[in-house]
């Protein structure tokens, strides 16, 4: 037991993971993962899809991370700055409609 403990106290506490990377691994990652990337992972006709369609309008948080968040000159990285603020200023209440294998779900008879 304690030399297990030494092992896990000298391992990296956590390894660089950029934007993209998450997303991707999030998405198309897991889809190649689970070897579905003939029904699932992108947005093409005839592929199943489960998504939330986000309104900052129902959280303000990520709508004031696009106004006024410090953003990059540089275009790629500007993007991610933005993707990033909103991911991490995303809650619940931002979720305006959420669909399953494409088809909308009645977020009304959900319940909490």
């Amino acid at each position: 037991m304690h030399s297990r403990c030494t092992f896990l106290k000298r391992a990296p506490t956590g390894l660089p993971c950029t934007l993209r990377k998450m997303l991707f691994l999030g998405t198309v990652g897991g889809v190649r993962a689970m070897d579905m990337e003939d029904r699932i992972g992108n947005f093409d006709t005839g592929r199943e899809a489960d998504l939330v369609v986000v309104d900052s309008r129902g959280w303000p948080p990520p709508s004031a991370a696009i106004q006024h968040g410090s953003r990059s000159t540089d275009a790629v990285l500007c993007r991610d700055q933005t993707l990033f603020a909103l991911l991490m200023a995303m809650r619940e209440p931002a979720i305006s409609s959420v669909y399953v294998r494409g088809r909308r779900i009645d977020l009304d008879g959900l319940g909490t």
